[in-house]
């Protein structure tokens, strides 16, 4: 009759750890699936912020082409033009709409373009707030990518300063500040 008891209670003792471990393994695959999930909706945010900035860029037809006749080349710039030329590096023209650009966010001033990579991409610079656009997008919601943009206190928007700083993420869909890796390599850089 001892026997049965002691063999009774081994029993009940695995029975409670093996509902430990099926509660142990339930709760992990629900942080699994949570985990994926925020994963998967962090990639889609992150895709349809690259969406919008792309959607900024002027069709390749051509028929967005507006000439920009506020401001003329100054001489400096006209000379750096000459140096690329020379150099065999030509910038493509972009064409952009800025009232468009303008009316997509009041805080939108240039844009970078580096060729052979992916940068290019709207720079913009909140009045008051520096670290603003670091993690908002171009329509001021919350998220990454966020934007390419200066600040304020160290950089006017008239790229007169000595310096000009830009910050943006490096992201490793391969979007943003990413391919300035590539100029780790010797190869690359020196092309």
């Amino acid at each position: 009759m001892e026997k049965n008891t002691k063999f009774n209670n081994k029993k009940e003792n695995n029975g409670g750890k093996n509902r430990i471990y099926i509660v142990l393994l339930v709760v992990f695959v629900i942080g699994l699936v949570v985990c994926l999930g925020m994963m998967g909706y962090n990639a889609w945010m992150e895709h349809k912020a690259q969406q919008k900035f792309e959607d900024l860029l002027p069709s390749e037809s051509g028929s967005e082409k507006i000439e920009d006749t506020e401001t003329e080349m100054a001489e400096e710039t006209e000379t750096e033009i000459d140096i690329l030329e020379q150099l065999g590096i030509t910038i493509p023209e972009k064409n952009l709409n800025w009232d468009e650009l303008y009316k997509t966010n009041e805080h939108i001033y240039a844009w970078i373009y580096i060729p052979n990579t992916n940068v290019d991409y709207p720079v913009l610079q909140h009045p008051e707030d520096d670290t603003f656009y670091l993690n908002r997008n171009l329509d001021g919601s919350w998220g990454y990518p966020g934007c390419i943009y200066s600040e304020h206190r160290y950089n006017t928007k008239t790229w007169t300063d000595f310096n000009t700083l830009l910050y943006g993420h490096n992201m490793k869909n391969g979007t943003m500040f990413s391919d300035l890796k590539k100029y780790l390599d010797t190869d690359f850089r020196e092309a």
